[in-house]
């Protein structure tokens, strides 16, 4: 209910901001909003100082969890190009889109990504328990899923893409189409700029690949907080055993069951660390830890990136950070 009333109040309040007296400001630049913090990472990236950039949602802000302003209204409708996830990932920004009124063009910078399914189902359930094919989430496999419908917060499929690094190769050449298709006439600088930023993250995938094989392979097992690194599991041939919070957002809590389950499969399989993350509450991981007996890695990078100055300023920063921690608590050599 609580949602609901501020949402009234946020579509109220856009009458005194986009209405028919408000006319779009004319700049030099390109403006460019992203959903996320990441997104507008690598839209820097491959834009440069061509474009002025902005993100709706904030540094280690839950794209899961967010809940719009006014002021977004307003940064839409003023928008040339807006880049966002999809996948489900931004519940809430279909509606605010319409209801800012913006002419600006919607690119999906996960089209044409091959998609996963979540590694665990809203009951907690693995792919294995609930009897999908071998070989899916931290195998390398892959299954269709169903994209949620516009307006809804999850479907089958796993939207943390980036957390694969080719995938955002991908990301990078969505991007790269989508300003060339806003302004033609810089066209040689974006294409430059993102070839410059696809061997970064070459470079970077090869690091993370020379960090994992230094971890033992009975400990390349991951629990993590919630659902959010399928990809990275698939990439890097980890096996997820399980996570907090069910469903792939962070907002759902396991019941006793779920928690019984998780505990056990802990202890059966060996499990060294629980992760968690900057965007979310992380008592119950840290309970499970207590129980268990083992340690609770802190503030992975996963939805958001972290405040400046922090390893997770950026996504070729945050993914190292990541890489770093999960590699020396589960034995490796960072």
């Amino acid at each position: 209910m609580v949602r609901l009333i501020r949402w009234a109040l946020v579509s109220l309040a856009v009458l005194g901001l986009v209405g028919p007296a408000h006319t779009r400001s004319q700049t030099k630049k390109l403006k460019v909003v992203t959903s996320t913090t990441i997104l507008l990472d690598f839209a820097r990236n491959v834009a440069g100082d061509k474009a002025e950039l902005s993100s709706i949602v904030p540094t280690d802000g839950d794209a899961h969890e967010f809940e719009p302003t006014p002021n977004d209204l307003k940064t839409l409708f003023d928008a040339d190009l807006i880049l966002v996830n999809g996948l489900g990932l931004e519940g809430f920004l279909d509606k605010l889109i319409k209801d800012s009124g913006t002419k600006a063009r919607v690119v999906t910078l996960t089209d044409g990504m091959p998609l996963r399914r979540f590694a665990f189902a809203e009951t907690g359930q693995s792919s294995a328990q609930a009897n999908l094919p071998p070989g899916i989430l931290g195998f390398g496999g892959l299954y269709p899923c169903e994209v949620p419908k516009p307006g809804q917060n999850f479907g089958e499929c796993d939207p943390h893409g980036w957390q694969d690094p080719t995938n955002v190769i991908l990301y990078t050449l969505n991007i790269r189409d989508a300003l060339i298709g806003a302004d033609a006439a810089s066209a040689a600088t974006y294409r430059a700029n993102a070839a410059l930023y696809i061997a970064r993250l070459q470079q970077l995938d090869a690091e993370i690949w020379q960090s994992v094989a230094t971890i033992p392979p009975k400990n390349r097992v991951l629990v993590t907080n919630h659902d959010a690194l399928g990809y990275f599991a698939a990439r890097y041939g980890f096996k997820m055993v399980g996570v907090v919070l069910p469903g792939g957002g962070t907002a759902s809590e396991p019941n006793p069951q779920d928690m019984a389950a998780l505990i056990s499969a802990i202890r059966a399989q060996g499990v060294p660390a629980i992760f968690t993350e900057n965007i979310s509450n992380n008592k119950l991981a840290s309970e499970i830890a207590a129980q268990t007996g083992i340690k609770v890695v802190q503030s992975l990078y996963t939805d958001a990136l972290g405040a400046a100055g922090s390893p997770g300023e950026t996504y070729l920063g945050m993914m190292r950070a990541n890489a770093r921690a999960i590699t020396a608590a589960l034995g490796g050599s960072a």
